[in-house]
């Protein structure tokens, strides 16, 4: 598959992503985050995906921009103390995360998108669209938050 290219904003942004994801964030309200994006956001919409993803017989994921997700950390399911994989009965997680520096773009039968899009430069939102579809073989779950956030990019605009 190749390389997707993003815009210079959108290769700028990837950079005050990298900063707040070391640094932390700084929040709309004067606050500061520490361990910024760490927040596993699949869990809010878990009981709604769940059956999708075993009437899809989803064996592989790709979390794109999956942030600090933890697939393999126990509570993602908190009355049963079950990890996100053991939830969704998933054998492997490939995760791309690029303010992290975690690259693996695998297709996978199952591409999670959760609170990424929002982040995107508005001029590459249908490059990552397409992408999003060609790396999953048969399920794509994508969450996108409408509403402004509370932290701050470190150039001050709103993430």
């Amino acid at each position: 598959m190749e390389e997707m290219k993003l815009s210079k904003k959108g290769n700028d942004l990837i950079k005050l992503y990298e900063e707040m994801a070391t640094k932390g964030i700084d929040r709309v309200d004067g606050t500061k985050k520490e361990n910024a994006y760490n927040d596993f956001q699949l869990r809010k919409f878990r009981h709604i995906c769940k059956n999708q993803i075993s009437n899809e017989k989803i064996k592989t994921v790709l979390d794109y921009g999956g942030g600090g997700s933890d697939w393999d950390a126990p509570g993602f399911e908190p009355k049963t103390k079950q990890s996100a994989k053991q939830f969704f009965q998933i054998e492997r997680v490939h995760t791309f995360e690029p303010a992290r520096g975690l690259m693996e773009k695998k297709k996978a039968d199952c591409v999670v998108c959760m609170d990424v899009l929002e982040h995107i430069f508005i001029e590459d939102i249908p490059k990552v669209v397409s992408e999003l579809f060609s790396l999953s073989k048969k399920l794509l779950v994508v969450n996108v938050a409408c509403y402004k956030a509370a932290a701050l990019l470190p150039n001050g605009e709103n993430a």
